[in-house]
This record gives structure tokens, sequence and C-alpha cells, in this order.
């Protein structure tokens, strides 16, 4: 996972990374994240899920452009 959020005070970026099974069919938290931002903050979450072959098997992202 990765998150990049841009405001008044800078840009932070964070990466999370692991290795974990997952059972076809079942709903399960794969990562967490908590970061503070302000109405005028800009920021993009994005989600990668990798086989064991390193082939992407799922994706999705959020991205918030700020007022």
């Amino acid at each position: 996972m990765q998150a990049e959020r841009t405001g008044a005070a800078g840009t932070s970026r964070n990466t999370q990374s692991g290795r974990c099974r997952l059972g076809a069919g079942r709903d399960v938290v794969v990562s967490q994240l908590t970061f503070s931002v302000s109405p005028a903050d800009a920021y993009t979450i994005s989600l990668r899920l990798l086989d064991t072959q390193g082939n992407e098997v799922a994706a999705d992202s959020l991205q918030y452009t700020g007022q």
C-alpha cells in the first residue's frame, strides 16, 4: 500500500508491504493507515495485491484533490 498526502506543511509519503495468506471469498484487513488531513490537503492511497509469482491479482486506489 502506498499513500501520499500534500498540503501546506509539505508532502508526506508512506509505503507498507508484507506477505500473508488470504482465503478465497473472505473479507480480511490487510493494512491500516491513519494520518491527519485538512480540507485543503490532497491525497492518494493505492493498494496492490500480488500472487506468489509477483503477478497483480487486485488493485484499487482512492484520490482526494482538496478544496
